[in-house]
């Protein structure tokens, strides 16, 4: 019993000194508890109560500041002037501070973000800490200036509350050195429950707007919104939403996104990029350090020059002017933007459009990154006639610079798909593998080693083509442009070394003539250097002596005749050895042994 009444009698004199308890003395608590959790030094002028002894008495605080971390120099990214809330003591006996109804008055705050991604708002812990929402929070006079070098974004707004407790915010600022205006708005914050909010970034160049319920307010960690966004490019909107995207065509989008976890998932995407049209869903988790992203996306249709910028298709287009476009695209692949990025997106392009070249009608891929290595496979590319099946891998594991593997294979084709105004067709296979480092596709072919093989047969070409390729200059002559020979077989085997693509093996056998060549190709400047030798099947009149030289690039190649065949002597000469029966005349090869 006396046991019992000393106990209780402690009790009362412990809540006597709790409800008089002079809260000056939780200054430094206070100080340390909210100084861990920052990571940085955190210093409050004057802490002092403003009410009658309660277990949760008003206080007063006279200048607040936290300082910048110590990469970030001198002075403080928070500063307040005057707060007044409601504190729980016993709980911040124990340095859990939960303040409630909260007034702050003169808050600024100076948020950056350098561009190695150290930002100076989370020096501290990197897990995440919860967050307690103090109930009436209401702000007067406040400002917040941020600035991003890392995704080139800034903005210097005002924030206050209405009479009715609504957050309101807004101001000016600048993505990728672009005017926008920036308005955001919440719901007057409560105890528990979801928190409803909007925010809108309006420019010349970006419309991007959210609406949704953060599950605790002022809570990003957990919330469910609505977007839609319209940018002159994905590289804009990348600016805000940092998925790593690149310089496009104009876009419009629009999706359902739950963030939860550490984990954002984006449902019911759709939209536009250019003219071309996509839907799809994607994960996105955020697990020790690293970003793993999972999706599906589909486009149809799918034009291959809305994934170019505006400026990049112009200067194509110059280039093409002017004679010097390239056949190997110069993609990017360098991966060093990506170096904390894994994940799969399978990507469906149910149709193509545009002047993609080859001729591509649909195209199915998986991409998988994981730690530095991106494998692009199986690939399934139709073209209007035919498929190309393999895998493209970049390797950028411990490399400064990407090794690219190319392999893929083009069966049941036709000639007639690559040249459809030339009246040249015949079944066509072809198989590649070349592996090179480099930056961008073109890069790495320049610089690869491996083996292009193509074959060919079963197929058709206008006579007069067929007589030069025998250097039968009669009946290229003679031959109407109606007139058509049998492509009997071709066949082409490159052996590729630091990019030079030397002639291994090339043969064209057709009804009429046969020719072989020798010479080389440099993928790295795509130029062309190829000499051509044949005889026709039967003798002519005027057989050329010397050989077909082909020139140029692999975009534009020329083709230049014997330098000889213009001299009277050579012509006579020519027809003297088909009257005495000794002009050269070539076989039929056996063309499905070659194939084979």
């Amino acid at each position: 019993m006396r046991f019992t009444i000393g106990l209780a009698a402690l009790s009362i004199s412990i809540l006597a000194v709790l409800l008089y308890l002079p809260v000056d003395r939780l200054r430094a608590p206070i100080e340390a508890a909210l100084s861990r959790r920052l990571g940085t030094q955190v210093r409050i002028h004057a802490l002092s109560r403003v009410s009658a002894p309660s277990f949760t008495p008003l206080v007063d605080i006279q200048g607040l500041s936290i300082d910048q971390p110590g990469w970030a120099g001198q002075g403080h990214w928070a500063e307040v002037d005057h707060a007044r809330f409601r504190l729980p003591l016993i709980p911040a006996l124990f340095g859990r501070f939960h303040p409630h109804d909260l007034v702050i008055d003169g808050m600024r705050l100076l948020l950056e973000r350098r561009r190695d991604g150290k930002k100076n708002w989370t020096a501290g812990s990197s897990q995440r800490q919860s967050m307690v929402s103090p109930a009436g929070l209401r702000i007067h006079n406040s400002r917040i200036v941020y600035r991003d070098a890392k995704r080139d974004r800034a903005f210097d707004a005002r924030f206050a509350t209405r009479p009715d407790g609504a957050l309101i915010l807004s101001g000016t600022g600048t993505v990728r050195d672009r005017p926008v205006r920036i308005v955001a708005q919440g719901a007057a914050v409560a105890h528990g429950g979801p928190w409803p909010f909007s925010a809108r970034i309006e420019g010349p160049t970006l419309r991007f707007a959210i609406a949704g319920a953060m599950d605790r307010a002022l809570d990003s960690q957990d919330m469910t919104i609505d977007v839609s966004a319209r940018a002159d490019d994905l590289k804009t909107l990348d600016a805000i939403i940092e998925a790593g995207l690149f310089e496009t065509q104009a876009v419009n989008l629009a999706a359902h996104a739950r963030h939860e976890g550490g984990t954002w998932t984006i449902t019911g995407l759709r939209g536009s990029v250019g003219h071309s049209h996509i839907t799809g869903q994607v994960s996105v988790a955020n697990r020790y350090g690293r970003h793993r992203i999972d999706g599906s996306i589909l486009a149809d249709p799918l034009d291959f020059a809305d994934l170019s910028s505006t400026e990049h298709l112009a200067q194509q287009a110059a280039l093409k002017r002017q004679g010097k476009q390239r056949l190997i695209p110069d993609t990017r692949v360098d991966l060093a933007k990506l170096a904390h990025t894994d994940g799969v997106i399978r990507l469906d392009a149910r149709q193509t459009v545009g002047s993609a070249s080859p001729p591509l009608s649909s195209i199915k891929a998986t991409l998988t990154l994981d730690h530095g290595l991106l494998s692009v496979a199986p690939i399934e590319a139709r073209l209007t006639k035919g498929v190309v099946t393999g895998s493209i891998d970049v390797d950028q594991r411990g490399r400064a610079v990407p090794l690219v593997t190319i392999a893929l294979a083009l069966t049941r084709s036709d000639l007639s798909a690559f040249s459809p105004q030339s009246k040249v067709a015949g079944q066509l296979a072809a198989r590649v593998r070349l592996v090179g480092a480099g930056r961008s596709i073109g890069d790495a072919v320049g610089h690869s080693n491996g083996l292009v093989h193509l074959v060919t047969g079963q197929g058709r070409l206008p006579a007069r083509v067929a007589a030069m390729l025998g250097l039968d200059a009669g009946r290229a002559l003679t031959k109407s442009q109606a007139d058509q020979s049998e492509l009997r077989c071709a066949l082409l085997d490159m052996p590729v070394n630091n990019g030079k693509a030397a002639l291994g093996a090339m043969l064209l056998d057709t009804s009429m003539s046969q020719s072989r060549g020798t010479g080389q190709i440099d993928l790295a400047t795509e130029s062309v250097a190829l000499r051509l030798t044949g005889a026709p099947k039967k003798a002519g009149l005027i057989q050329l002596p010397g050989a077909i030289e082909i020139g140029g690039t692999l975009a534009k190649p020329s083709v230049s005749l014997p330098r000889r065949d213009k001299s009277a002597g050579a012509v006579f000469k020519s027809i003297g050895r088909a009257i005495k029966g000794s002009q050269p005349v070539s076989q039929d090869v056996d063309c499905t042994k070659l194939v084979r």
